[in-house]
């Protein structure tokens, strides 16, 4: 008997777009007229953004995070959307980055993950 491999969509409680890569998956732009500073937290949540809104006497950090992140329109014409290519036989391993993390004080390179050990 002959199967297809055809990945589950994640269980998520916004739209998704599959990708060319099965599995991997993106959302949609957001909506010209969406606003994240009016948007209610169910529209939040709809357009894929989970963040809680930060309250204007809460944590300044938050709140600077929160107007960083939206200081400017997240327009569908200037996003981008990668073409993934896998690599047949490649393996990636992130070499030395558990180490790194379990230092304190020593953050991982930028646009790498830092991987925690637990045990």
């Amino acid at each position: 008997m002959s199967t297809t491999y055809e990945p589950a969509r994640p269980r998520v409680p916004y739209e998704l777009i599959p990708t060319n890569v099965p599995g991997a998956h993106v959302s949609p732009a957001l909506p010209d007229d969406f606003d994240p500073d009016t948007a209610s937290s169910a529209a939040l949540i709809k357009h894929g953004l989970l963040w809680r809104r930060p309250a204007a006497d809460g944590n300044p950090a938050h709140r600077a995070v929160w107007e960083h992140a939206f200081s400017r329109r997240w327009r569908a014409e200037d996003r981008l959307i990668p073409r993934l290519e896998p690599q047949e036989g490649r393996t990636h391993i992130l070499r030395h980055e558990a180490e790194r993390a379990a230092r304190p004080g020593i953050s991982p390179p930028p646009g790498r993950a830092a991987l925690r050990v637990h045990g």
